[in-house]
């Protein structure tokens, strides 16, 4: 533009967003899952790792 103000690629931004629901979901079901078979979250490795991805996400 020429006041040379940066506009956000929106594209981009809806396919983060649309990950990022994806992955909470996944997150979702591992933390069901775990506390069904009761175990702890700290001990479930699944939902750390997709834990860990959420937040890669979110950054």
């Amino acid at each position: 533009m020429s006041d040379f103000t940066k506009v956000e690629n929106l594209k981009l931004t809806k396919e983060y967003e649309k990950r990022l629901k994806r992955e909470q979901r996944k997150l979702s079901r591992r933390c069901k899952l775990a506390k069904d078979s009761d175990k702890k979250l700290s001990d479930s490795k699944n939902y750390q790792k997709q834990k860990k991805i959420v937040a890669k996400i979110h950054k």
